[in-house]
């Protein structure tokens, strides 16, 4: 029998990242599948999930009816979802994020199909390559950030074009393959004195050394083993809330 995925899974995939595995030797041992086969559950329980929200993603539907049909109900969320699908389906990516965007402002109350549909779209205009690529597909009023990992390619941003920058990998770290070497306080405070916009550190970053982080002139931190390997995630989220807080006051 396959995995039921869920959050669950994460604390075992993150100590066997911790141990120095590869990936494939993770999904091995922590998953019991093969990363393969791993993608092909996760595909097939995204496609389970989205036809139970109401999304057909095998028959493409008419954008012109679907167009026609939200004129007169102007209030319906999901059919705002199936009209951004199609749009997708036509190349029209941008009126595909336009479309799913102004659904999921009449569709806020719960996590459902609308949102993964909007994080999808999002992530293919993630994949321009550029900044300006990326405000074109996703339009004007889109937060567009860019991630940076040396003082040559942070200089190389256009600082016109992002809301915000991310940078890294301060630390070493363990839930993913970063060729760079970490770059340190250091290194971090040399790029974040560029800057006069929002700036998130990343990677390797605990309670540890969070507030060294936030002193080197960064808003913020992004995480993933130290609050999904805690034993008690909410209270270890709550905890660097708590260090990333003081350490800006």
């Amino acid at each position: 029998e396959r995995l039921g995925f869920g959050y669950d899974v994460l604390p075992r995939l993150l100590e066997a990242f911790d141990r120095g595995l590869s990936q494939e030797a993770v999904f091995r041992e922590a998953v019991g599948i093969e990363t393969a086969a791993f993608d092909a559950d996760f595909a097939a329980w995204a496609r389970t999930q989205a036809a139970d929200w109401g999304f057909d993603l095998t028959n493409p539907e008419n954008v012109i009816e679907l167009r026609a049909e939200a004129v007169i109900k102007p209030g319906d969320a999901a059919l705002g979802g199936r009209l951004a699908k199609a749009q997708l389906d036509e190349g029209n990516v941008a009126a595909a994020v336009k479309t799913a965007r102004a659904a999921l402002e009449r569709d806020d109350k719960e996590v459902n199909g609308l949102t993964v549909l909007v994080t999808a779209l999002n992530l293919l205009a993630a994949e321009a390559e550029t900044p300006a690529d990326a405000r074109r597909l996703l339009g004007g009023g889109a937060i567009v950030g860019v991630t940076v990992h040396t003082l040559d390619e942070a200089r190389a941003v256009p600082r016109d074009r992002v809301d915000y920058v991310s940078i890294g990998g301060v630390f070493a770290t363990a839930s993913k393959n970063n060729p760079n070497p970490p770059i340190g306080v250091a290194g971090l405070a040399e790029i974040a004195a560029l800057f006069d916009l929002p700036l998130v550190a990343i990677a390797g970053i605990t309670r540890d050394n969070a507030a060294s982080v936030i002193a080197c002139g960064v808003a913020g931190v992004a995480v993933i083993s130290a609050v999904c390997a805690a034993p008690d995630p909410r209270a270890a989220a709550a905890d660097l809330r708590a260090l990333v807080d003081g350490a800006k006051a």
